[in-house]
């Protein structure tokens, strides 16, 4: 019985979020990115700690490009990684344990997401913030230029804009959960995209 106890503490300390870590203090690092061609939209910057030495990369890039190392889908997509600590999955980004995809969690940005009503949604629209590690992570897709009609839109521009800064209340290993309830509108549909084409 003892045995059986002890089994089920190790397998859920496994799948579990840690809190209470000493996470390293990062230096803030903020900026912005248009991007003429966002098919061919891609992006990478070092997060660095106060002695300027690299411990995460946040990697984002359009769905439509390969990488053998993890799948980026949608109109934009990011990845943050630790460069000290070996990790169980593919994006720190991610909200919930296990991991099953790639994709999972909030650092994809679709189409639908980013246009429209959609877009104003705090955390699930153009603008999302992530908190772990003792830090407040903020990524946003901005000013999507938006030509086609509702069966084949096309994505002519876009603004990315990122931000990172010290957060010491951010203790999670990976990002805690949006305070707001996801949308029902978040993993498909088209309707701020019809909002959008049916206005020109």
């Amino acid at each position: 019985m003892n045995k059986i106890i002890v089994l089920a503490i190790v397998v859920l300390g496994l799948s579990s979020i840690c809190y209470g870590q000493s996470w390293p203090d990062v230096t803030p690092v903020s900026g912005e990115v248009i991007f003429a061609d966002p098919t061919k939209a891609t992006f990478k910057v070092d997060i660095t700690n106060i002695h300027l030495k690299p411990v995460y990369t946040l990697a984002c890039q359009s769905g439509d490009l390969d990488d053998k190392d993890f799948n980026f889908s949608g109109l934009f997509h990011c990845r943050l990684v630790s460069l000290y600590s070996r990790e169980n999955v593919s994006s720190l980004l991610i909200e919930n344990l296990p991991q099953t995809a790639d994709w999972e969690g909030r650092s994809r940005f679709l189409l639908n997401q980013v246009v429209g009503q959609c877009a104003a949604i705090s955390d699930w629209g153009a603008e999302r913030t992530f908190l772990l590690r003792r830090m407040r992570i903020m990524l946003g897709v901005h000013n999507v230029e938006l030509g086609g009609n509702v069966q084949h839109p096309e994505v002519k521009s876009l603004k990315f804009t990122y931000s990172i800064i010290p957060d010491d209340n951010a203790l999670s290993s990976i990002a805690l959960k949006a305070q707001i309830s996801e949308p029902w509108w978040f993993a498909s549909g088209d309707n701020c995209i019809k909002e959008v084409l049916e206005k020109k």
